[in-house]
């Protein structure tokens, strides 16, 4: 069985969110890596987008601190492979 969606916390304007089904990503460019989320936290900015002190175009998926294990690359990534468990933060970089 071949999932086509993935739940997500949707920001919807402010005071609105909910976590609904939304299309699982694709690679669209030969950098992209996408990931499978299995640990999260809840940054500072994402209160301050829910509570809409700040501008942000909705409907919008918040989240940008997490882990979780990478299960598929671009062709031109090169640094990382399917498989490999990563944490990302608000100002990721590959070292």
């Amino acid at each position: 069985m071949v999932l086509k969606t993935m739940k997500a916390l949707v920001y919807h304007g402010p005071g609105k969110i909910s976590l609904d089904d939304v299309p699982i990503p694709t690679i669209k460019k030969p950098t992209d890596v996408i990931l499978k989320v299995t640990l999260s936290a809840i940054c500072g900015s994402d209160i301050h987008i829910t509570e809409g002190h700040t501008t942000v175009e909705y409907p919008k998926i918040v989240g940008h601190e997490f882990c979780g294990e990478v299960v598929e690359i671009g062709t031109e990534v090169s640094k990382l492979a399917v498989g490999d468990k990563v944490a990302v933060s608000c100002s990721s970089r590959i070292y």
